[in-house]
């Protein structure tokens, strides 16, 4: 099950990596977001909008948000299954996945992971099986 901790470093990490910051982010998650609608990361707020497929997608963005609040949308889809026009609206025109060091750091409570511990090949199967747990609560 995705926390908000983990929800927040994955939107602090994405909103800071794109290029123009009134774009749309989106989340892949495992299944339909039933927490907050609202969270606020670095100071901004955002909305977070639930959508299992494309038609729910488009009505969610359709929905006015209020001043200074920007839309975060958290989708089953992959961005392969979506139209041209709704990649282009998400931040580096993706649907984001989760990533096992941003669960990992939001675990143990540090700030970063150790670089030396990626080349560690007991790391990648640590990141598998966090992110099978993420997703599936078991």
């Amino acid at each position: 099950m995705l926390t908000e901790n983990q929800l927040r470093a994955q939107i602090s990490t994405i909103r800071h990596s794109s290029n123009n910051p009134q774009s749309v982010i989106g989340i892949a998650v495992p299944t339909r977001w039933t927490g907050q609608s609202m969270l606020e990361v670095d100071g901004q707020a955002y909305r977070l909008l639930p959508a299992e497929t494309e038609l729910e997608l488009r009505a969610a963005l359709l929905e006015p948000l209020p001043e200074g609040v920007q839309p975060v949308v958290l989708t089953t889809l992959d961005a392969k299954d979506l139209g041209e026009d709704l990649r282009y609206r998400f931040a580096r025109r993706d649907i984001h996945n989760l990533k096992a060091k941003d669960i990992l750091r939001d675990l143990f409570g540090v700030r970063e992971i150790d670089p030396q511990l990626e080349p560690v090949p007991l790391f990648g199967f640590l990141e598998t099986g966090i992110l099978y747990f993420a997703k599936t609560g078991r």
